[in-house]
């Protein structure tokens, strides 16, 4: 793949991203927020809702580590929508079938998910995998957390040119 076609990929899912955080404004964190946190402040709020956020994604990797399918579909709510590499997957029907396919890639091979970057409701992740005997490929992970599930996840690399995930 050209490094142009790489580029306009990762600024497609870059730019995905910025339209979901930029949709979801302030208001949304405190639309979402527990009861017990409406009239706190907003840092209370933004720092309640990054724990919670770290909660649903340290469930979320535990699953990915034990290749635990079930576990995995739990973090996701009923119309999640995931974007791979400009390939859009909606529902847990279609996510679950992206996940079959993603555990068959990563067991060719090693994988390393670098510190996640964690801020209210969105996590960032970058890793690095390694299929059986050739060079590590570099990938970026968004996630979008709402009411203790994933509603929304990116996921760019140049390594699903060569391992590729079936279209919806």
């Amino acid at each position: 793949m050209t490094t142009t076609k790489m580029r306009t990929r990762f600024t497609v899912a870059s730019t995905l991203l910025a339209l979901s955080l930029s949709s979801l404004g302030g208001t949304a964190v405190a639309q979402t927020s527990p009861d017990h946190l409406r009239g706190a402040t907003a840092a209370q709020t933004s720092e309640a809702t990054t724990r919670a956020t770290e909660g649903v994604w340290k469930r979320h990797i535990e699953a990915w580590g034990h290749h635990d399918l079930d576990a995995i579909m739990r973090d996701y709510n009923k119309d999640a929508v995931l974007v791979l590499n400009n390939q859009t997957y909606v529902g847990k029907a279609e996510i679950r079938k992206v996940f079959e396919r993603l555990f068959e890639i990563f067991s060719q091979g090693e994988n390393h998910i670098d510190t996640p970057t964690i801020k209210n409701r969105i996590v960032y992740i970058t890793w690095h995998f390694a299929p059986n005997g050739r060079q590590a490929v570099f990938g970026t992970d968004s996630f979008v957390i709402e009411d203790d599930a994933i509603s929304y996840q990116t996921i760019a690399s140049p390594l699903y040119e060569t391992y590729p995930v079936a279209a919806p």
